[in-house]
């Protein structure tokens, strides 16, 4: 997604899917955004608080190390049982 220029803002362990053959998919692209070719980052406060990268609560802005963030929140609540904050 990130090499397309796209921003999911919402990767939270409910947006992760399984199908009929184990594979696992990403879903619920209600909040994605564009970034495209430019680094200007989409400043909008939106996604799940327990998976927020802290420069998206600051209004920095979302890029693609804010899914890599919100993935670490994932990965954090499937290991531990209990999200990260």
């Amino acid at each position: 997604l990130h090499l397309k220029g796209i921003l999911h803002r919402d990767l939270k362990l409910g947006n992760f899917f399984i199908n009929e053959n184990m594979e696992l998919k990403v879903g619920d692209f209600g909040l994605a955004a564009c970034q495209g070719i430019s680094d200007q980052k989409k400043k909008t406060i939106c996604g799940t608080p327990n998976y927020l990268a802290p420069e998206v609560l600051l209004r920095q802005g979302h890029g693609p190390e804010s899914d890599v963030w919100s993935l670490g929140c994932v990965m954090y609540t499937l290991l531990c049982g209990n999200p990260p904050f």
